[in-house]
C-alpha cells in the first residue's frame, strides 16, 4: 500500500490540498519528533503544529508510520543534495577519503531529521514502526552502495570488489558510530578520531593496491 494519497481539490476551498499542506505536516513531523521523540510525536500534536486538520494529515499519509517513514525519506534527499559527495574530488583518492569522512560525519552530527529518526526506531520490533525503520534502513543502504561505488571507482586498480565493499561498511559504521558517541561524550573529538584512524586505513589500502589484493 502506498504511503500516500493523490493530490486533489478535496479540502471544499478551491485549492489543492497537494505539496504546500503536505510539505507542512513533514516539517511538524520532524519538528515535534526532535522535541518528544517518535513516540511521544502524536498525530494531534503533528496536526496541531502544522496548522491543520488531522483530515489533512490523513489526506496525505495512511497512518503516522507512513508519516514517518516519508520525513526519512525526504530528510535524507535533502541531505544527500548538502552533503559532500561520494563522487567529487580530484588527485589522489586516498588523501580524499579523509576529508570526505570529515565532512560527511560534520553534516551527520548536526543529526538531520532522518538520522534522529532512524536512530529511535532502528532497535524497535513493534509494527508501529515498521515503514519508518525500513525507510531508514533503504537510505542507509542507499549511502552504502554510493560510497562502495566511489570506491570501486578510486580503486579500480585494486580488483578486489570484496575489499572495497568491506571498507564501505567500515566508513558507514564510523560515520554513524562517531554521530553516537558525540551524543555520549560532551569531549569527543571526531576529527581527532577521523585523523587517527584514516592513515591506518590508508596503510591498508596502499599495501592492497601495491599487492594487486587483499594485503
Amino acid at each position: 500500500m502506498s504511503s500516500t494519497r493523490p493530490s486533489g481539490n478535496g479540502n471544499g476551498n478551491g485549492t489543492e490540498p497537494g505539496l504546500a499542506s503536505r510539505d507542512r505536516i513533514l516539517v511538524a513531523a520532524a519538528e515535534v519528533a526532535r522535541e518528544r521523540g517518535v513516540t511521544g510525536a502524536t498525530v494531534a500534536a503533528v496536526c496541531k503544529r502544522s496548522g491543520l486538520p488531522v483530515s489533512s494529515l490523513y489526506w496525505h499519509f495512511t497512518d503516522k508510520d507512513a508519516l514517518f517513514a516519508e520525513v526519512v525519506r525526504t530528510s535524507f534527499a535533502r541531505w544527500l543534495a548538502e552533503s559532500p559527495g561520494w563522487s567529487e574530488g580530484s588527485g589522489d583518492p586516498l588523501e580524499y577519503i579523509g576529508g570526505l569522512l570529515r565532512a560527511t560525519e560534520e553534516t551527520l552530527r548536526r543529526k538531520p531529521s532522518f538520522m534522529n529518526i532512524g536512530m529511535q526506531v532502528l532497535l524497535e520490533s513493534g509494527e508501529d514502526t515498521r515503514q519508518t525503520r525500513q525507510a531508514y534502513l533503504d537510505v542507509r543502504a542507499q549511502a552504502l552502495t554510493m560510497m562502495t561505488v566511489w570506491l570501486e571507482r578510486a580503486l579500480a586498480d585494486l580488483g578486489d570488489p570484496q575489499l572495497t565493499s568491506d571498507v564501505a561498511v567500515l566508513f558507514r559504521a564510523m560515520s554513524d558510530g562517531l554521530v553516537v558517541a558525540g551524543e555520549a561524550f560532551d569531549d569527543l573529538d571526531a576529527a581527532a578520531s577521523i585523523d587517527l584512524f584514516v592513515p591506518m586505513i590508508q596503510a591498508v589500502l596502499r599495501q592492497a593496491l601495491a599487492a594487486g589484493g587483499r594485503p
